[in-house]
């Protein structure tokens, strides 16, 4: 007797027609689907209709479906045309490119990238070398520029865009310097003493920070902190007036600051103002001697005559600051 319905050879005649059989993709190629021939792709941080990015930021610009024996160039342009930066390959380029751009322009005048300018609608262009045509584009918002809190500083009045905060230390009433010169880079010294940071630019002689608060510290052998007295605030030079070296044994000590506040006015020859991470301090290495105590020889010759080197201070300045 014949059953009603499918039989069982029929449903396994179906399950088999419908399970997918492994197949390597023949436009699978270098870590992307090759587009269609004939089709080149162009995608903005993943999108052909990404959202807004403010100057100055990066995008993540994707190029696939290259064809062969050809170069790209992706250029970033306003509506008119005006190209304002561009990255390109040449010529065989890979079949799918990941380029980093960002959105700068050139100034002309220091030959140095900076954000864009004008916000507004820009469009991401891509060409093959030799091919003035466009064979993709992708528009977006650009934002306007956000500005940091503490810009950076005039590369042609500063080219390496920071200051040394340098220790200076003198003797102060009864106090004498023993020996030694900053020159040679460590002080020997006796009773009362004076600490004021000299400002001094790398290149040229930018114009100094103003309204500054600092804390200076005695650090020791062990790299403990000894605080020389509250922070002191100054318009120009932050200045210790005077501090006993009695406070402390005889020994090797280097003196250090460290920036607590900034608040800078703008420099018309920086074309900015000065913050505490564009600021390196320059500590100075001195020797106690007081007569109190025998002069431990050895803790002595780790400070002078011979300067303090970097990796003397970074040992330092590793240990914590009370």
């Amino acid at each position: 007797m014949r059953r009603r319905g499918i039989t069982r050879r029929a449903i396994v005649a179906v399950i088999v027609a419908a399970t997918p059989t492994a197949r390597q993709l023949s436009n699978a190629y270098e870590g992307g689907a090759r587009a269609a021939p004939g089709r080149t792709t162009l995608q903005v941080n993943g999108s052909t209709s990404p959202a807004a990015v403010i100057a100055g930021d990066g995008i993540w610009v994707a190029v696939r479906g290259v064809p062969a024996s050809t170069g790209v160039t992706v250029a970033l342009e306003d509506g008119s045309g005006a190209r304002y930066n561009s990255v390109s390959t040449g010529n065989p380029a890979p079949t799918n490119i990941d380029y980093v751009m960002y959105l700068t322009q050139l100034n002309p005048i220091f030959a140095s990238s900076e954000p864009l300018k004008t916000p507004g609608t820009y469009y991401v262009r891509l060409n093959f070398t030799g091919d003035p045509t466009v064979q993709a584009q992708v528009g977006f918002t650009v934002n306007a520029y956000v500005v940091p809190p503490f810009p950076p500083i005039n590369a042609a009045s500063n080219p390496n865009g920071m200051l040394f905060g340098i220790m200076r230390v003198s003797a102060v009433g009864s106090g004498s310097i023993l020996a030694g010169a900053r020159s040679s880079g460590c002080l020997v010294v006796k009773g009362t003493i004076g600490v004021v940071t000299a400002w001094q630019g790398p290149a040229g002689t930018p114009s100094p920070p103003q309204h500054t608060t600092m804390q200076y510290y005695v650090v020791d052998g062990d790299g403990t902190y000894h605080r020389l007295g509250p922070p002191v605030y100054s318009d120009t030079n932050p200045t210790v007036s005077s501090f006993d070296t009695n406070a402390l044994p005889d020994g090797s000590y280097i003196i250090w600051a460290k920036i607590i506040d900034m608040n800078d006015v703008s420099h018309p020859d920086l074309g900015g103002r000065w913050n505490a991470t564009l600021i390196g301090i320059m500590p100075q290495p001195i020797v106690i001697y007081n007569g109190s105590t025998p002069m431990n020889t050895r803790r002595e010759l780790t400070c002078c005559p011979c300067p303090i080197t970097a990796t003397t201070y970074e040992r330092h300045l590793r240990r914590p600051i009370s």
